[in-house]
């Protein structure tokens, strides 16, 4: 059963509108997120979630997130195919070349 549906012939698969989220299950779940971070990100993330970051905000709010809040991760990150990669924050400009190790293979 996927989403209430069992596939049985005699039930009508969900409309899209009613697998649709509402506005109050938006907030919860954005507010859900933004309280599951560690406090000192919680305002990088919230401008983020709400579309009020810069764009290097968005992309270190996006990059704390999936390294689990970890600064040092992000300038250690090895995700050589994220569309990110190349604009992580927390990196010094001489690392950030574009440029992949040697020891990487190409994407």
């Amino acid at each position: 059963m996927i989403n209430g549906y069992s596939g049985a012939t005699n039930e009508k698969p969900p409309t899209k509108a009613s697998r649709m989220s509402t506005p109050n299950e938006i907030e919860a779940k954005r507010q859900k997120r933004i309280q599951s971070a560690p406090e000192s990100t919680r305002n990088i993330l919230s401008r983020a979630i709400y579309g009020q970051a810069t764009r290097s905000g968005a992309i270190k709010a996006q990059c704390l997130e999936c390294v689990g809040f970890d600064r040092l991760a992000i300038t250690e990150c090895q995700a050589f195919a994220c569309p990110l990669w190349q604009y992580r924050p927390y990196t010094p400009r001489g690392k950030l070349s574009g440029t992949l190790p040697a020891s990487s293979p190409a994407v």
